[in-house]
């Protein structure tokens, strides 16, 4: 078997397994980056075609998700600009930036990303029983909601506002790092937009498909998608979308956590070391 061969099955086995991991727990970028790396390619080449790839599942998620419950583009619209604005931006600093200086970045971003995902995972178990326990009477609820309302109308526009300046910031990692972005704002738009996991699932596969199209657009203008691969990531990507979203929260979600995040931080150990 020839190495070209033996390259793209291995991609798309990753495109595969990542974007399977990715319609469930997130951050399918997580597993596929460092793939990418490891089996060869520039770290620079490996984020162009991560990107190109992740077209296909994008695609196929907002398809599957509207259909399951109706995106609402009105708010999908101007995250997905303010994103895309951000993403050539970091798009912009990756094309300037060495090499081996992006790698051993990205090995730091994928350890990051691992704490904060750990410990999102720690507060939502927290909140959670909170919620299950705490009970508050009808009548108090009523009384708060009617003094503070002016009050909470004012807090949820600044929420707001600054939950916008963060997609925007968002939008940079995508464009210079692309995994883990999407874990991000999925937490932005759950703590600072209130949205559902379903919600925010529909609304992030808008803005990928707006992010993606802005940085494959700056990548292939300064040659750095290699475009069997990235048609190879795309095609599996789709089709390992598909299987994750049918299946949704299914049985075996923890021992599936555990394995993620396993092989992302031997991942990252590797990128480092």
């Amino acid at each position: 078997m020839s190495f070209f061969v033996f390259e793209h099955l291995s991609i798309a086995m990753l495109g595969l397994a990542g974007s399977f991991f990715g319609a469930i727990v997130g951050g399918s970028g997580l597993l596929i980056l460092p793939g990418l790396i490891l089996l060869g390619l520039p770290a620079t080449q490996a984020v162009a075609v991560l990107e190109v790839g992740a077209l296909g599942m994008m695609f196929t998620g907002a398809f599957e998700l509207n259909r399951i419950s109706r995106i609402n583009l009105k708010v999908a619209m101007p995250i997905t600009l303010l994103s895309g604005v951000g993403a050539f931006i970091g798009a912009s600093f990756l094309v300037a930036t060495p090499g081996i200086v992006a790698e051993k970045l990205f090995g730091f971003g994928l350890i990051l990303l691992l704490v904060y995902s750990l410990v999102d995972e720690g507060l939502r178990r927290r909140m959670r029983k909170q919620r299950e326990s705490t009970v508050q009477p009808e009548s108090l609820a009523k009384a708060s909601f009617k003094d503070g309302g002016k009050i909470r109308q004012l807090l949820r526009t600044r929420h707001t506002e600054f939950g916008f300046f963060l997609l925007f910031l968002n939008g940079v990692w995508t464009g210079f790092f692309s995994a883990g972005s999407h874990l991000l704002a999925n937490f932005i738009l759950l703590v600072w937009f209130r949205k559902s996991m379903l919600e925010a699932s529909g609304l992030l596969k808008i803005e990928g498909i707006g992010t993606g199209v802005v940085t494959s657009v700056t990548f292939a203008s300064f040659g750095l998608i290699d475009w069997s691969a990235a048609l190879v990531l795309s095609l599996a990507m789709s089709v390992g979308a598909r299987i994750g979203i049918r299946l949704g929260a299914s049985k075996g979600d923890a021992w599936l956590r555990g394995l993620y995040f396993t092989v992302v931080g031997v991942s990252a150990l590797k990128l480092l070391f």
